[in-house]
Order: C-alpha cells, then sequence, then structure tokens
C-alpha cells in the first residue's frame, strides 16, 4: 500500500469513488467490470481528470471502495496504487468514519486539502471550515450532479493558482 508523502508539498487531494468517479447506474447502459467483478461507469474524460490531479496533487482514495481502490480501478484510471483513508478501530462503521479518519490522520497537514465526493453531511463542513480557520485551507468539492468532469479539475487549478505550491 502506497503512504503518504509528508515532504511532498503539493496538496492533498481526497478522492471518493462511488458518485465521483463510478457514476454506475446514471450514465445509462454502458459499463465494464474491474478485477474482481466490479462494474463500473465513468463519466466522460475521467482518464484525462484523473491524470490532471494525479500532477498538482498527492491523491488519497477516500472511497467505502477501501483496498478494492488498489485492486482493480487505480490501474484501470492508469494511477499507481495510492494511500487510502481507512475507518479507525474505533469506529469502523459510523457514518462518520471518513470525517474522524481524515480529521485524525491529516490533523498536521499544512498544505491545503481538497476533498472530492458526491455529498457531505453538515459535520464535513464545520471540520473543513476550522481547519480553513486555523490557516490550513480546505475545500470541500461536491461532485453529486455531476462525477468528476474537467470543469471540477479547472476549479482546482484556479484556486490552486492563488497559493505557491
Amino acid at each position: 500500500m502506497a503512504k503518504l508523502n509528508w515532504h511532498d508539498p503539493r496538496p492533498i487531494i481526497l478522492l471518493d469513488i462511488d458518485g465521483v468517479i463510478n457514476m454506475f447506474g446514471r450514465l445509462g447502459r454502458e459499463q465494464q467490470q474491474i478485477p474482481p467483478g466490479i462494474p463500473v461507469q465513468y463519466p466522460p474524460q475521467i482518464h484525462a481528470s484523473i491524470a490532471r490531479l494525479a500532477k498538482i496533487g498527492q491523491l488519497i482514495w477516500c472511497s467505502t471502495w477501501l483496498q478494492l481502490a488498489n485492486t482493480g480501478l487505480h490501474s484501470d484510471l492508469g494511477l499507481p496504487e495510492l494511500p487510502l483513508i481507512e475507518p479507525l478501530p474505533e469506529n469502523p462503521t459510523a457514518i462518520l468514519w471518513k470525517l474522524n479518519s481524515v480529521a485524525k490522520h491529516l490533523a498536521d497537514w499544512q498544505t491545503p486539502i481538497f476533498w472530492i465526493e458526491d455529498g457531505f453531511r453538515p459535520q464535513v463542513h464545520t471540520w473543513a471550515q476550522q481547519r480553513s480557520k486555523q490557516g490550513r485551507f480546505t475545500q470541500l468539492i461536491d461532485v453529486r450532479e455531476t462525477g468528476l468532469v474537467p470543469q471540477v479539475v479547472d476549479q482546482l487549478e484556479r484556486t490552486l493558482a492563488h497559493f505557491a505550491v
């Protein structure tokens, strides 16, 4: 499993899968399967969007797919194995497991964090606002309507232009 590079000054980009990369059931009938036989449907130009994200930040899976993300999806998207946010032992099934794990594992991360998800609970917004108030820019990017499309990456690149990264 890939580890986060604490010496890399680029921002963290947390990536959910379902509803962000995998639009299964929302893009019509065409689908494919990735090992171990998981059906996926990608938004148009997903490979280009992922490649652009990988150039500007450290990608980390933040998904209920957990280890499956590095089983077949990563290579299908042209990525190496990526670090992954996993549930903490104290709350493996809690509804806010992603937030709790992100908050704990990235508590000391100083450069920007961008979290791309298909919807956020109010507690995640509160966490992001508190982190930003502490001078550690945090942006939540809700793509529930579109999935990860090039316009989302365009906006993220414009935002990053304001940082010396």
